[in-house]
């Protein structure tokens, strides 16, 4: 068989390796059952359903036809990256505040194209709103300051 899309392929089979990497994972947990899921249950079947996504579309690589396989850009990667090392080197000392500012701020790193005005005001919107979703809301032990 030919491979017509590249891209889809390595997309597809990351997803899949994931997926199955999640799943295993997650077996060290108690499963339980449908009716009184355990904490191992609903990450399992999220990861099996990503691992069957993959292998769909990697799949689909084989019957349609997809733009060849061009080179990474690196910058966006290692940005990304990056900002989330800072945010786990930092989310303990500087307090999640800090430490998720300073993730968006190294996240902007990844786009070119948006303006300083633009950046700073969503980056201020995603920190309040993530503070208070996951702090408030759902009560995650995370000190908001140092």
């Amino acid at each position: 068989m030919m491979i017509k899309a590249q891209q889809d392929l390595l997309a597809g089979l990351l997803f899949a390796a994931i997926g199955m990497a999640g799943i295993w994972l997650g077996t060290g947990y108690d499963m339980g059952t449908a009716l009184s899921m355990g904490p191992g249950y609903f990450p399992v079947l999220v990861f099996g359903a990503l691992a069957l996504v993959g292998l769909v579309i990697a799949g689909k690589a084989f019957l349609t036809e997809g733009p060849p396989l061009s080179g990474m850009p690196l910058r966006p990667l290692l940005a990304i990256l990056g900002a989330l090392l800072l945010f786990w080197a930092l989310a303990e000392r500087a307090g999640f505040i800090a430490a998720s500012l300073a993730m968006v701020a190294v996240s902007f790193f990844a786009e070119d194209n948006a303006g300083l005005l633009r950046r700073l005001a969503f980056g201020v919107a995603l920190v309040l709103v993530s503070a208070f979703v996951f702090v408030r809301l759902l009560g995650l032990p995370f000190k908001l300051w140092p």
